[in-house]
Parts: C-alpha cells; structure tokens; sequence
C-alpha cells in the first residue's frame, strides 16, 4: 500500500517488493549512463501536475527528517550510556557526523541501470564472448556490451550505408538492400491515406532483426567476432520468433534457433509500420490522437522532426523513456489494457 505524509499527504511509491521508496511521487529517476553508475537526478513525472510534484517533493523531505530523527535518538541514547561525563561534548562531534552523512543518505533512491546491461541485448551476459573485442595494436581484450551496437571511434557516416541512420553505428548493415514496407502491402484502409514508408532508425535495428547478419558481426569484418577475433567465431543470429521479416503470419519459422542466416527475408507488410511520419498520418486519419507537449510520452516516442515510427516508438532497449526499464520487451508503455496502442489511437 502507498504511504501518505501526515503533513503533506502525499503518496509515496512502492517497490516490486511492497517495501516503501523513497523516490518522492509525481518524479522519476534518470540515470546518468545506460551502462554505468546512474545519476541521483530527479525530473518530473509526465502528465503529472505542479501541485503533485511540490507533493512529491514534501514526501521526500519528510522521509528525510524522519529518518534524521530516528537516528539522532539512537545516537543520544547509545553515547549517554557509554561515554557518561564526555556524554555532552561527543554529542556534538556526533551531531556534526549525522548531519553530513544524512545529507547523503536522504538523497540515496534505488534506481535502474536501464535495460543494456543484464538485459536481453546484453551479450556479455554469458561465457560465449560475442561482446569481447581486443583494444586497438594490443592483444588485450575487454567486453563491452555496448559495442555490439556502437563504437567511440573509427564509426561510419550515420547516413551512409553502413551507418544505419543510427549514432557511432557499429553493427553490420543488413544484407537485404531493401525492405517491403507497409505502404506497399495490401491494407486497403492504410493505403487510402497515401502515406509512404522509409526507414530511419529502424535500419540500425533490422541490422539483426531480419536475421541476415549475425548479432556478433561489426561493420568493419567480413566474419563475426567472438573473444575478441574472427579466427574460428561462431556466428550468433537473433532466434526466429525475433525476427521481423517473416513472409508469413503464422507461426514462427521451423529453423533451429538462431540458425541464420536468413537471407532474402525482407518484408515488414506482417508487422505496424515503421518509417511513417505520425505528423502526416495525423493530417489524414482523424482517429489518431494530436501531437503531445514536449516532455510527454508520445512526444518521446515520435522520432526527428516528422515524428516518425520506428522500432524505438514502441521499444526502448536502453531503457530511459516509459516504463521500458521494466516492461516486457522494453515497451514504453504496457500493453495491458489497450494502454500501448491508446497513446496514438483513439479507438
């Protein structure tokens, strides 16, 4: 059950575990790295109104203040018993200590390192070294979960044909050299709009999720890598039912997991388009919600000045916006209850 402040009333939080947090109401934590040690940073909650958040911040206060006091009356009471005569001025050295250490302890919140790492896009995860790679002119390695996709240096032009649309790309491209996109399929209500598709970033995600490259293939090789070389790797494909060009609606595809890879298998007809504006859509289909402020969910979702549809409207991987830390297949908005597909329509 939420708390509520006896003075504030506002409603604080709980975790997975029903045990309080102490992120205060109406905010939300953004961590300072997908990867690394996150941020003790508070913004505030989308959708949620001023007079939520001041709530907020109050809950938090009160946590510290009453912490602060179950602490001081436990010092008071242990240096009474123990030091007797000295008990005066070792308290005050001790009141210093619990002010500086409470200022700190009052901003300490659990916080998600986002969905990379021990998520399912994390493959360092496991012994098979598909994340290991070797530093430049050494035979060291390190592994890096994060240069499965991007790379700090020596990167191609993100609008080249390697570079996927997508920032410090270092994933190989797909081997498809095009896609079959919803425009060009056979829904006669989507085709009435007189919409066209092209791919942004979605490219970046089809590099494995079509299946014709193996996961642990960089842009620069001609052969996968595992434990930081390409003598003897063994190719790792993204498993069938992961795979988004499927030619067909039923059922995933009878190959062995993995088995890639799966080669002239480019058609998204199957799948909700992706490479459309949401601003044009929006000027023709009257069933879709209007563009949100900016800071808003739907405004996070939408990508580049058209506010496209990409895989990253839906799903993100690192993590940061939504629900997408926690959700299944990092969703930014839970499916439950239609709650997904109610962001842009309003049917």
């Amino acid at each position: 059950m939420p708390l509520e402040h006896p003075v504030c009333g506002a409603n604080g939080r709980t975790s997975e575990a029903g045990s309080p947090s102490l992120v205060p109401v109406g905010f939300v934590t953004t961590p300072s790295s997908h990867i690394d040690k996150p941020s003790l940073s508070l913004r505030p909650l989308d959708g949620m109104s001023t007079q939520a958040n001041r709530a907020g911040l109050c809950f938090l206060a009160g946590k510290w203040v009453r912490g602060f006091a179950f602490l001081w009356s436990f010092v008071r009471r242990t240096l009474r018993e123990i030091n007797g005569p000295a008990y005066g001025t070792n308290l005050a050295s001790a009141k210093k200590m619990i002010v500086a250490a409470g200022s700190s302890i009052a901003l300490i919140v659990p916080l998600s390192n986002g969905a990379i790492k021990g998520g399912p896009h994390d493959f360092s995860a496991s012994a098979t070294g598909y994340s290991t790679y070797t530093y430049g002119g050494s035979l060291s390695t390190y592994t890096n979960p994060c240069q499965v996709c991007h790379i700090p240096h020596k990167a191609p032009d993100a609008g080249g044909a390697t570079g996927a649309s997508a920032p410090l790309w270092n994933h190989h491209p797909s081997l498809n050299s095009s896609y079959v996109t919803y425009d060009r399929g056979n829904s006669v209500t989507f085709n009435a709009l007189g919409l066209t598709a092209t791919l942004g970033s979605s490219a970046a995600c089809l590099s494995c999720h079509d299946g014709s490259i193996a996961v642990n293939q960089s842009y620069n090789q001609t052969a996968p890598s595992q434990n930081g070389s390409t003598v003897g790797a063994t190719a790792y494909y993204a498993p069938t039912f992961a795979i988004e060009t499927a030619t067909t609606t039923a059922g995933n595809w009878a190959d062995p997991i993995g088995s890639g890879p799966y080669l002239a298998r480019n058609d998204l007809t199957h799948m909700h388009p992706i490479g459309v504006s949401y601003s044009a859509a929006l000027a023709r289909d009257p069933t879709l919600k209007p563009l949100a402020s900016s800071g808003s969910i739907l405004s996070q979702m939408l990508k580049g000045p058209s506010k496209t549809m990409e895989c990253s409207t839906c799903h993100d991987i690192h993590g940061v916006i939504g629900a997408s830390s926690t959700s299944s297949h990092n969703l930014i908005v839970d499916l439950n209850n239609g709650a997904l597909c109610a962001t842009c329509h309003q049917q």
